[in-house]
């Protein structure tokens, strides 16, 4: 049976291209389609040659299986046919034909449905956490899949409480708690009622989580007991960050951010500038938040005095913002599109797209400066450190 898609012409131009030459297929694995850039030659000192990446190596029986095989298999990347030799490599052949390219991107599926966060550990690991209910933990040298812990819910955020410890946020209200490495399940709390959106540890050993709910709880960290619960918004809650000065601040489709002392919860300010649901917030380098609201606007505040500085309109509603670690910062929107952006004065730096026109559902940056996607289809997609 052949793919769905193919955007190029693979079927009416492979005869050709099979004569005494050597041909790179590029695969992307997109909800079990594949596709292909174009074509690539090389020569015999190409370092693909000696078998960087390599993952399988067969003898064709027709020209076709090469590419049915890779399509196969998730490690699969790109294909090179030689003679009568076929020969299957993984991404970093790829990179390794490409080592100036500023644009590269690396695609990873694996999961099945949306992919709502990332947690980096120890410089050496990438979790990440997915609607398919599956938490996995991959290799940040390769990006290779380590292993993974099927849940039984949906999971919406992660974050790391301890060296040993997972908190994952669930659609029914649950935190599950992973052992890491193990990744057993270890267990499970009937924390809210609806969307866990955020799990965050304090310096005092305390634990806060926000839901659709509307509520935010405080919880003790050893034993899990609920300390205190704040319900001053009046609609979900979408997201929460720990500010420099330990207050924190927490989004909510009531269109406002409410900033709270994490001793105390009492609650210090409330900003009200957005017209639309509040669905993101971030921290930057220097200490300021920034918000993204589905009324089309990332807006910039002062979080000494509370005050709203400066704003971002955009034709599309922005679905994803984080810091970037030069003090800039980055957005996602519901067309797959990525913007950088200037903080000295608010002005585009750079697009780059993911060539998928699917919503981005988070955005963040690894330890080694590379900027890291997770959408709606299940993709992740990972940008070199020089972009």
């Amino acid at each position: 049976m052949l793919p769905k898609k193919l955007n190029c012409q693979i079927f009416q131009n492979i005869s050709a291209k099979l004569n005494n030459i050597s041909i790179v297929f590029l695969v992307i694995f997109i909800s079990k389609e594949y596709f292909c850039r174009e074509f690539y030659k090389f020569s015999s000192n190409s370092i693909i040659l000696n078998d960087a990446g390599l993952i399988n190596s067969i003898n064709l029986k027709n020209k076709f299986e090469c590419f049915f095989k890779c399509s196969r298999n998730d490690s699969c990347f790109l294909v090179t046919i030689r003679n009568n030799s076929c020969k299957m490599f993984n991404e970093l052949a790829w990179k390794s034909l490409n080592p100036s390219n500023e644009s590269e991107k690396v695609y990873i599926k694996n999961h099945s449905s949306l992919v709502n966060d990332f947690l980096t550990i120890s410089n050496e690991y990438l979790i990440s956490g997915s609607s398919d209910k599956k938490i996995n933990m991959w290799n940040l040298t390769d990006f290779k899949l380590i292993r993974n812990v099927l849940t039984n819910c949906a999971i919406l955020c992660l974050h790391q409480i301890s060296n040993e410890t997972i908190a994952a946020g669930c659609t029914d209200g649950k935190i599950i708690l992973v052992n890491f490495p193990t990744f057993e399940i270890e267990n499970s709390i009937n924390a809210h009622i609806s969307n866990v959106r955020r799990i965050i540890y304090l310096a005092n050993c305390f634990i806060v989580s926000v839901s659709f709910d509307r509520s935010i709880k405080l919880w003790n960290s050893s034993t899990w007991s609920l300390i205190k619960t704040l319900s001053e918004h009046v609609n979900m809650v979408t997201d929460l960050v720990s500010l420099s000065n330990r207050d924190l601040a927490s989004s909510s489709c009531d269109n406002s951010i409410i900033i709270c002392n994490s001793t105390t919860f009492i609650n210090k300010k409330k900003l009200t500038n957005h017209q639309a649901c509040v669905t993101r917030l971030s921290i930057l380098n220097n200490g300021n938040l920034i918000s993204a609201s589905d009324d089309l606007k990332i807006r910039y505040w002062d979080t000494t005095s509370c005050t709203f500085i400066q704003s971002i309109s955009s034709d599309v509603i922005p679905s994803a913002i984080n810091y970037l670690p030069n003090g800039n910062f980055i957005s996602g929107n519901v067309n797959g599109i990525i913007q950088i952006w200037k903080i000295s004065d608010f002005s585009l730096a750079k697009t780059l797209n993911t060539d998928k026109m699917s919503r981005i559902s988070y955005i963040s940056n690894l330890p080694g400066g590379e900027i890291i996607v997770g959408d709606f289809a299940g993709s992740i997609i990972i940008w070199n450190k020089k972009t």
